[in-house]
């Protein structure tokens, strides 16, 4: 999204008319004043029995007119695909091991992932 003519000014700074500004999203996920430990693993805290953080903070698919298309079609394919997956195989890791993630647009790990997959059939 570009700056309207003439700026803005935002926390003090003024960011000059035709500026491409970009909202990353991986970094207002880190942000404590919105999450409790941000940097826990916690898939609970989406749960929807529990408070949910403002829709402004956590917008994976993006927001407005501009969001992701397919983002409910998505949504469901995870939900299918992790579902499939946990009903056909149990994963174990190294004792010990540590995954080492890496932060872009996304995280991904920084190495291979050692685990071992085993049948539950």
């Amino acid at each position: 999204r570009d700056c309207p003519v003439g700026g803005v000014t935002l926390s003090g700074h003024h960011i000059p008319g035709g500026t491409m500004i970009h909202t990353h999203t991986g970094a207002m996920c880190k942000m404590s004043q919105y999450f409790k430990d941000p940097y826990t693993f916690n898939p609970s805290r989406f749960d929807p029995t529990n408070k949910r953080p403002s829709p402004n903070v956590y917008f994976p698919f993006g927001i407005g007119h501009r969001s992701c298309i397919a983002k409910h079609f998505a949504m469901m394919e995870a939900k299918l695909v992790l579902s499939r997956f946990v009903q056909n195989f149990e994963v174990t890791f190294p004792e010990g091991y540590k995954l080492d993630l890496v932060e872009r647009m996304s995280k991904y790990p920084r190495n291979d992932v050692m685990c071992t997959l085993l049948s539950r059939f």
